[in-house]
């Protein structure tokens, strides 16, 4: 296919995509007056805490009903304050976790659904106001828009074709959702009901094998946000 008859088959999509990218862009603008006023000082002055006493952080902050929420945040937050304590970058980074998110979320309906779809989902969400002002903000709950594409885009995957690696890609994501926020429970029950129906088509062996290989990235980060809760 020439590039002529490529860019007249796929213009449209282009054209949104190119557009999905300026309003993304726009989240980099005047990072200095996001806010940064109540969890979010309070994420970073605990995981300063962990990084002090040079301990893995295990628990996040406490929730209206006084559960406490997981460390997945923490833990991405972690290899930046390594190099800064600059809140514009740290806000910066922020954007970028989105950004991943948006990319997967394309490339996981792009997989199921095809280019046109997928262009003109990643062009609603880069542009809606909602997503807009909550990843300009350094705060635990909204990182969810990272992981539950991941989930998506490992779902697009495992439908496809049943791997070890795709296994373990998907048990990982889902542990990281549900060890950021409980509301994740609803997705990653969803993604293991579609998980079980691929493994009853699945032969004994293989079968066990792709369960055990899920099951253990799935528990890598909740055994100690388990841990944590229990102490």
């Amino acid at each position: 296919m020439t590039a002529k008859v490529f860019l007249k088959n796929r213009w449209e999509e282009l054209l949104l995509l190119l557009l999905a990218v300026l309003f993304f862009l726009l989240r980099f603008l005047y990072l200095s007056q996001v806010p940064f006023i109540n969890d979010e000082p309070a994420l970073q002055l605990l995981l300063e805490k962990h990084m002090a006493s040079g301990t893995l952080p295990v628990l996040g902050l406490a929730g209206s009903v006084g559960l406490r929420y997981g460390p997945s945040a923490l833990w991405l937050y972690w290899p930046i304050r390594l190099f800064t304590h600059d809140v514009n970058f740290l806000t910066a980074a922020y954007c970028c976790y989105f950004g991943i998110g948006f990319a997967l979320l394309f490339l996981a309906i792009k997989r199921s659904l095809g280019g046109r779809v997928a262009a003109w989902t990643l062009l609603f969400a880069s542009s809606s106001p909602y997503l807009f002002f909550y990843s300009r903000l350094a705060w635990d709950n909204p990182l969810l828009v990272l992981f539950l594409p991941m989930m998506a885009h490992a779902l697009s995957l495992w439908e496809q074709r049943c791997r070890i690696s795709v296994a373990a890609y998907l048990g990982f994501s889902a542990g990281m959702a549900i060890s950021l926020h409980l509301m994740a429970a609803p997705a990653v029950l969803g993604a293991f009901l579609l998980v079980v129906r691929k493994l009853a088509l699945q032969q004994g062996k293989q079968r066990t094998v792709l369960f055990i290989s899920g099951a253990f990235s799935f528990l890598l980060p909740v055994v100690p946000y388990l841990w944590g809760l229990s102490h």
